[in-house]
């Protein structure tokens, strides 16, 4: 079965095609110069290329965040158009749950961490249990260096850092118990992994309600 992942949580935006849990396709964004109608013909483009067609998808998953405002917004606007006009189910895939399946197999506490204004990130633990990977804090916002104060364990940190917090990391009293995944952002691939993971459970969403999930109010 096909899912059509769509992630617009970051600067760096993808579709991708996953057919039980492999990748056929992706195509990655630089959103900092894209529109919505880039996004459109991206997902037209990576289903032409593989001779797919619109009947065949099982779900469309979307990244509902957190993350870029307006990313969540026009990622979230495409998603609705294309499941209530082709009649799929919409497959809701928060942004942190995606970053985090970057850790499978990792025997370290996971951090997905994704960066929110000046030295604040959203972001979660996770710990792999060999079959899943499952998320064992509430999502938060935090300065950097809060995130990694109480850490007693070794933790696998994947996102993208700005330089001082890198700088923090490297060469910090942590160094030797952060595994850092650089230049890592979400990806289109992993919401559709997790998309279809939710569709197995039955778990689908309204197109009509469906907000996302921000987290936090507008920054000034």
């Amino acid at each position: 079965m096909y899912i059509l992942g769509i992630d617009t949580a970051t600067d760096v935006g993808s579709v991708a095609i996953n057919e039980n849990n492999i990748l056929r396709g992706e195509v990655k964004i630089n959103k900092r110069f894209a529109q919505s109608r880039n996004l459109v013909q991206a997902v037209g483009f990576l289903m032409k290329s593989l001779e797919i067609k619109s009947e065949q998808l099982g779900g469309i998953a979307i990244s509902i965040g957190p993350g870029s405002y307006t990313g969540l917004r026009i990622g979230l606007s495409i998603a609705k158009a294309l499941a209530y006009s082709w009649e799929k189910p919409l497959l809701a895939v928060n942004s942190l749950d995606s970053l985090a399946c970057l850790g499978q197999g990792r025997t370290e506490l996971i951090c997905p961490v994704i960066r929110f204004r000046k030295n604040e990130y959203y972001h979660a633990f996770y710990s792999d249990n060999r079959t899943e990977i499952q998320r064992q804090s509430d999502y938060s916002v935090s300065l950097f260096p809060e995130i990694l104060q109480d850490v007693n364990v070794n933790l696998f940190l994947a996102g993208v850092l700005q330089q001082s917090d890198l700088d923090f990391v490297l060469n910090g009293e942590l160094k030797n118990r952060v595994v850092y995944f650089p230049e890592r952002y979400p990806t289109a691939f992993w919401v559709a992994y997790l998309g279809a993971k939710n569709l197995a459970k039955g778990i689908t969403e309204n197109v009509n309600t469906v907000t996302p999930f921000y987290m936090h109010d507008f920054p000034l």
